[in-house]
């Protein structure tokens, strides 16, 4: 997967390596934060507080699957009402996830895939976390040497865009390595239904942040959108999967 750029740790990368040995094994990251909220510890430690079914995959990049779950407590404040924890053989990471609440059209937040944004072996937790009419929004998370944290959007609520209807059409996905794309295409100024402007904004992935790269701009048929990779799949769905 090509699309947040260094949703890894850059603390436990690998060291040097010459042409007669074979390169070092990926050293996975140590949790080191600290719970940001008093219920935060009591919250995932309570089995009733768990949302949906944990999921298994290998994110800190050790080779060892680790456990994803969400755990939440109604009567937390918005940052702290719901936890997402990744469970390593090195330890546990958490972090605050699903800000925006019931508010955002969801019940629950859920965990919808688990992806390799910069093919660098770690992976990025992509949730649903909100809703509309005809558009849905994920957020997106990873492990950082500084702990588990949110890959915000610079879009509203901090999520990303996916979906749509005639009048408006949104994805997110993949570009060059390191990279994410966000998408949008609407019906073109001239009131053509069969011209699209398409925005394509590319952005680099440091920690937790979004770095702007270059923005893009297309005419095209509605019947063409799909040339674009984010266009054809869920969101993320043309990074390296799973």
């Amino acid at each position: 997967m090509k699309v947040l750029a260094c949703f890894l740790l850059l603390s436990a990368l690998l060291g040097a390596c010459t042409a007669d040995s074979p390169p070092p094994e990926t050293q996975p990251p140590t949790p080191t934060e600290t719970p940001a909220c008093p219920n935060q510890s009591t919250t995932i430690e309570d089995g009733a507080a768990l949302v949906g079914e944990p999921v298994e995959d290998n994110v800190d990049g050790d080779g060892v699957r680790d456990t994803i779950s969400i755990h939440m407590d109604p009567t937390g404040d918005a940052e702290c009402r719901t936890f997402l924890t990744v469970e390593t053989g090195a330890g546990s990471f958490s972090s605050s996830a699903w800000l925006v609440g019931e508010e955002g059209g969801l019940p629950e937040p859920r965990i919808t895939a688990i992806v390799d944004i910069d093919s660098d072996g770690y992976k990025e937790i992509v949730l649903d976390e909100a809703t509309g009419a005809s558009t849905r929004f994920v957020g997106a998370y990873r492990i950082t040497a500084g702990g588990l944290v949110w890959l915000r959007s610079r879009e509203p609520h901090g999520l990303f865009a996916y979906g749509g209807s005639v009048g408006h059409l949104e994805a997110v996905g993949c570009a060059a390595e390191g990279t994410i794309v966000v998408s949008t295409a609407m019906p073109a100024a001239d009131g053509s239904a069969q011209t699209y402007s398409v925005r394509r904004r590319t952005f680099s992935v440091s920690d937790d942040k979004l770095e702007p790269e270059k923005t893009e701009r297309h005419s095209i048929s509605i019947h063409d959108l799909e040339r674009f990779p984010e266009y054809r799949t869920s969101p993320f769905g043309n990074c390296s999967p799973n």
